[in-house]
């Protein structure tokens, strides 16, 4: 069972804004491309983590990376909109709903999908991670998307 702090806070523990620069270092992309980048979070809060990534790694706008983003918890939800905006060739895209009605795409794909799921048990997969990683590992670009996925090493068993 969740703490009883994780429960009221809907499973909820942002990415600190210190460890970006270090989740930021461990990869790169090609800005020779000639295709904006696309920046998959499906539990994104209220948008800082994955936009200070992209903040990190494209300090042009071209063609730079759109993201798209979804959470459930209005008033993340409203914040998340506040941080993402039009940059290079496609707009951001930030969804107000469960990431679990979401269609994926897959022919098109992320280049990069930031999966920092709520922590909590699932009856189905054992923990929610879990259900998170395999649904939405699907939404990468085949053979070539990342994937950065933050749990608690707990849940790592799953």
């Amino acid at each position: 069972m969740a703490r009883p702090e994780s429960i009221a806070l809907g499973g909820y523990f942002p990415t600190p804004s210190t460890l970006l620069p270090s989740l930021a270092s461990l990869l790169s992309f090609d800005a020779a491309e000639d295709e904006p980048y696309v920046l998959v979070d499906p539990c994104a809060g209220d948008g800082a983590a994955i936009a200070g990534l992209r903040q990190h790694w494209f300090e042009r706008p071209e063609p730079g990376a759109a993201i798209y983003a979804v959470e459930l918890e209005k008033e993340r939800a409203r914040g998340l909109s506040h941080h993402l905006s039009f940059r290079g060739r496609l707009p951001d895209v930030s969804l107000h709903c469960d990431a679990f009605h979401v269609d994926i795409e897959p022919r098109d794909g992320a280049s990069l999908l930031f999966l920092n799921p709520p922590y909590d048990v699932d009856k189905l997969h054992g923990r929610l991670e879990q259900r998170f990683l395999e649904r939405w590992t699907a939404a990468l670009l085949p053979g070539e998307g990342i994937l950065i996925f933050l749990v608690p090493f707990y849940a790592l068993q799953a």
